[in-house]
């Protein structure tokens, strides 16, 4: 196995408990398969590179779903518009103000992303 085919398929394997929308082993399965469908062609040809591209891609799109997974899951905890005073339990205003801060650029970050990846 060419050594970015291994780097990648272990950053898929790393990903692969953060992922929400399934279980491991069906998520193992499915990247073994997709890395499988690709194993006899040659490294160093075009065909190798737009695989590996490809593999990329599909790398970012694990990691979009995983940071939209985790953004939607602060929110739930953080809502202020749905809070009586606007203060989360245990929480003083400056520490709301912070997280508020943060999920803005998150947000942010987010909007800015190719539409592709959407």
């Amino acid at each position: 196995m060419h050594r970015r085919v291994r780097s990648l398929y272990k950053e898929f394997m790393l990903l692969g408990p953060l992922m929400p929308t399934m279980e491991m082993e069906k998520y193992r399965d499915t990247v073994r398969q997709r890395f499988m469908r690709n194993a006899s062609v040659t490294p160093g040809t075009k065909e190798f590179k737009k695989a590996l591209a490809w593999g990329r891609v599909g790398l970012r799109d694990v990691q979009t779903v995983i940071h939209v997974h985790k953004f939607r899951n602060m929110k739930k905890s953080y809502d202020w518009e749905n809070s009586s005073n606007g203060l989360c339990a245990g929480a003083n205003s400056s520490e709301v103000d912070t997280s508020r801060r943060r999920m803005e650029i998150s947000l942010a970050t987010v909007r800015s992303w190719p539409s592709s990846l959407n």
